[in-house]
């Protein structure tokens, strides 16, 4: 599965629109008031990209799969109790086809979790990786984005 393909969370849109206001602000204050406060909401950035990306790994990862997986484990408890009811009705091969089915799936389903949770965690990682190398470019570089302001400001 691409890290495409899953829908985009809230916290990742909210850490793209936060890291964007911060940086346009940030801009025009510099701008507007001559001073040189472009490269501190650079690290503003910095600081929200790393918040952002830890909290969406340990909420989006770490809570979603075992609360699944207990799901699936439930579920497959249930249709055990319901194959062994059948059991006393239906022939036993029957009975073993669709068992084997049902594992066939429940594992299908777990494989399914785990890929769609690392697709997942990628996609942040990146991210979030990209909001904190522009935050730090920023920071770094940041006086240099404004000079022409600066150079306004002086004269």
């Amino acid at each position: 599965m691409s890290i495409y393909q899953i829908q985009t969370s809230g916290l990742e849109k909210r850490s793209i629109y936060i890291a964007l206001v911060l940086g346009v602000f940030g801009y025009i204050a510099s701008t507007f008031t001559c001073e040189d406060v472009f490269p501190r909401f650079g690290a503003l950035i910095v600081c929200s990209g790393i918040f952002f990306g830890m909290k969406g790994i340990t909420t989006n990862l770490d809570y979603t799969t075992p609360v699944f997986e207990s799901r699936l484990e439930k579920l497959k408890s249930d249709m055990e109790f319901t194959l062994s009811e059948l059991g006393k009705v239906a022939p036993k091969e029957e009975v073993e086809k669709f068992r084997s089915k049902i594992d066939s799936e429940v594992e299908e389903g777990k494989l399914k979790v785990q890929r769609t949770s690392y697709s997942l965690k990628q996609r942040i990682l990146k991210l979030e990786g990209s909001i904190i190398i522009a935050g730090t470019l920023i920071w770094a570089f940041g006086d240099y984005l404004v000079l022409d302001a600066y150079l306004k400001c002086k004269t």
